[in-house]
């Protein structure tokens, strides 16, 4: 094994990049498979199905909540009524 002289001059260590790049700087095809989720709406559940059993509340896709007014309601009345009704 080979010694080091006391008086040999250090090596430098080089500065490593960064790997992880910050947040905001997302390259583009990644930035265009974000999607924004779509909005959601409170629903009283009518009919027992697998969103819930009758009297329930949930949320769920507002244009999903469009074609299902006859498992669903969305007024606010009808949620308000809901979440009123003590659960058993």
């Amino acid at each position: 094994m080979s010694k080091i002289p006391k008086n040999a001059p250090l090596i430098e260590a080089t500065p490593l990049a960064d790997p992880v790049p910050p947040v905001d700087v997302l390259p583009a095809a990644e930035e265009a498979l974000l999607v924004e989720a779509p909005p959601l709406v409170r629903a009283r559940v009518l009919v027992g199905c697998a969103l819930g059993k009758p009297g329930d509340v949930i949320e769920i896709d507002a244009a999903l909540a469009e074609t299902m007014t006859t498992v669903l309601d969305t007024a606010p009345a009808a949620v308000t009524y809901a979440e009123s009704i003590k659960k058993v």
